[in-house]
């Protein structure tokens, strides 16, 4: 299920659906898509990255125009 979420994540916006960590569901519009991602600019500065957390996934809620995530234990349905 990870991989294929992951794959159409990549191609286009897909609907994720996941519970809450209050147990509420969630229903999001989202992508990888780089076409749907907003552009970064270079101000010199060094970022601080986190280290990647594999239970989590980052991605770009196309409604609030913003980086969203959500664990992948607590999918639902795609």
């Amino acid at each position: 299920m990870k991989e294929q979420i992951l794959k159409e994540l990549h191609e286009g916006v897909v609907t994720v659906s996941f519970l809450k960590l209050d147990g509420e569901r969630r229903d999001m519009n989202c992508t990888l898509n780089a076409s749907w991602l907003p552009l970064v600019e270079d101000d010199g500065k060094e970022k601080k990255k986190r280290p990647k957390n594999p239970d989590v996934q980052s991605v770009w809620d196309v409604e609030a125009k913003a980086w969203r995530s959500f664990r992948w234990d607590r999918v639902i349905y795609s």
